[in-house]
């Protein structure tokens, strides 16, 4: 938690989510609620984890007035910000990765203010 000066209510700023199980079996209650912003960040073809359930539970989730920004990277899989050179031998993870890498220090840094 990043805190500055007492005037700020407790609690969490924000959170990043990478590929996230999104599913009935994953999530607590079929609806996320939430005062403190949420980014996903899944790949269009993760074998493990469904894109589309997370978009239907963010999609959920923004209708029951949670802040929920989803960024869906083409072509990437599960675990595409793996350094290893198993999953940035698909092109798709390296362009994911840059990316997310770019995205999600911006994001907290905008949290932080």
């Amino acid at each position: 938690m990043i805190r500055q000066g007492a005037n700020l209510a407790a609690g969490f700023r924000g959170a990043l989510a990478f590929y996230p199980g999104c599913g009935p079996k994953a999530l607590l209650q079929p609806t996320i609620s939430t005062t403190a912003p949420i980014a996903l960040f899944l790949g269009a073809n993760d074998e493990e984890v469904s894109p589309a359930f997370c978009q239907q539970a963010a999609d959920r989730a923004r209708q029951a007035g949670s802040k929920i920004d989803v960024t869906v990277y083409p072509g990437a899989t599960h675990d595409f910000d793996d350094p290893s050179r198993r999953h940035q031998s698909v092109a798709a993870n390296q362009a994911a990765m840059n990316d997310v890498q770019a995205k999600a220090v911006a994001t907290v840094a905008r949290w932080k203010n």
